[in-house]
């Protein structure tokens, strides 16, 4: 009797555990690098969010497909994440696939991705040095409550880690590193 009780309450536990803890659909993942002059994030997100750049329908955005449609990235990540300086200067962006940053830099990073997600690379930069940075972050799967980014931050010579969502959407840092994380 205790091993038929014991499976019941397995499957049971498993039956209301896993929908729980299965939300790869809605989570994003991002490498923040700040520096004296820029920000850059490798950001692999759900691909149903830029649909409308995916020209052949399969889920993910190539290369060619983030260089076709750079305009309309730009413009929809500008939309989805902010970053502002000290001075209250929102960084100019730039969109580019992980192949175009190697091609460039000779290096890339973050660019493992599953099939339902893309992955690239958001570049920001200043014109003048700046010593804090606030990030207003909305780039969740709509009519999803449970969504999120996971974000792993380098600045300021530190590292720490980030997790937004639809109800903290801001985080600040500064030369010592995070300063604030709020609503947005």
């Amino acid at each position: 009797m205790s091993l038929l009780f014991s499976v019941s309450l397995l499957s049971v536990w498993l039956l209301t555990a896993m929908p729980s803890a299965a939300h790869w659909d809605d989570l994003t993942t991002a490498k923040i690098t700040v520096q004296a002059t820029s920000a850059q994030i490798s950001l692999i997100y759900p691909g149903e969010l830029t649909a409308f750049a995916d020209d052949d329908g399969d889920g993910r955005l190539s290369a060619a497909e983030i260089a076709r449609n750079r305009e309309a990235l730009q413009n929809f990540f500008q939309d989805h994440i902010f970053l502002k300086n000290d001075r209250d200067q929102t960084g100019v962006l730039t969109v580019q696939s992980h192949r175009e940053s190697l091609a460039a830099n000779g290096t890339v990073t973050g660019k493992i991705a599953p099939k339902t997600h893309t992955s690239l690379l958001l570049n920001y930069a200043w014109l003048e040095p700046f010593q804090n940075l606030t990030i207003d972050y909305h780039l969740f799967v709509p009519g999803t409550n449970d969504a999120s980014c996971v974000a792993t931050i380098s600045h300021a010579g530190q590292f720490s880690n980030h997790v937004f969502t639809p109800r903290k959407t801001t985080l600040e840092l500064g030369p010592e590193g995070i300063v604030r994380s709020a609503a947005g």
